[in-house]
C-alpha cells in the first residue's frame, strides 16, 4: 500500500501579509518570501504527515476488503475506486457501492455488504483509489495556529538567511505547533 501524488493546487495555506505581520518586507524580498513559505509548508506536512491545501492522491493496493483504512488525514472526497480484473481489464467501482467513514483524521473507505468484493487480483497494484485530502481549497481553510506557525518560521527563516544555517531552524513555539499536529500511527 502506498501514496502518490496526482495533481496539487499552486495555492499557498500562506499569503505574504501573514509574513509581514512577523517581520518587514519589501518588494524585492517577495520571491524569496515565497520560496521560504514553500520550504516551510513542505516542512510542516512532511512532519506532521499533514496535506493542508486540497491535493489529489492515489491510494494503490494489492487486494479489496469490506473496511480499507485510508491512514491519510483529513480526506474529504473518493474521486475513484477502480481494479484491474482477471482479464487484465480496468474496471471502476460504481460510488454507490462505497462510502467515507470516521473522523476527519482517519477515514476508511467502507465497502456496502451487497458489494460482491472482486477476488482473484493476479497484479500487485490491482487497486487504485484516488482521494481528495487537505483542510480545504484555499489559505481561509486552515486552522489559524498552523498559519501563524507558518508564518513564525518563515519569518525567523527570512531573518536569520545569510547565517549559519543552523540557526535558521523552526522556532521552538511553532515546532510545539506542529508536534501538535502530527499524526502518529500506532
Amino acid at each position: 500500500m502506498h501514496y502518490e501524488l496526482i495533481d496539487e493546487s499552486n495555492e499557498q495555506p500562506i499569503q505574504l501579509t501573514d509574513v509581514q505581520e512577523w517581520c518587514v518586507l519589501d518588494e524585492s524580498d517577495e520571491a524569496l518570501t515565497q520560496n521560504i513559505i514553500e520550504l516551510v509548508v513542505s516542512r510542516f506536512q512532511h512532519h506532521t504527515r499533514r496535506q493542508l491545501i486540497n491535493a489529489t492522491f492515489e491510494l494503490t493496493r494489492h487486494c479489496f476488503d469490506y473496511t480499507i483504512p485510508l491512514r491519510k488525514p483529513m480526506v474529504s472526497e473518493i474521486v475513484s475506486v477502480k481494479y484491474i480484473d482477471d482479464a487484465g481489464t480496468e474496471q471502476t467501482v460504481d460510488p454507490s457501492n462505497y462510502r467515507l467513514i470516521g473522523p476527519s483524521a482517519s477515514k476508511n473507505l467502507v465497502f456496502k455488504s451487497t458489494f460482491e468484493l472482486p477476488s482473484n487480483l493476479d497484479d500487485f497494484e490491482a487497486v487504485k483509489i484516488q482521494l481528495v485530502a487537505g483542510y480545504g481549497e484555499d489559505f481561509e481553510s486552515i486552522p489559524s495556529d498552523i498559519r501563524g506557525c507558518i508564518a513564525m518560521s518563515v519569518a525567523n527563516i527570512f531573518e536569520q538567511r545569510g547565517e549559519d544555517p543552523s540557526k535558521t531552524q523552526i522556532p521552538e513555539p511553532a515546532k510545539a505547533i506542529m508536534d501538535a499536529y502530527k499524526i502518529i500511527e500506532l
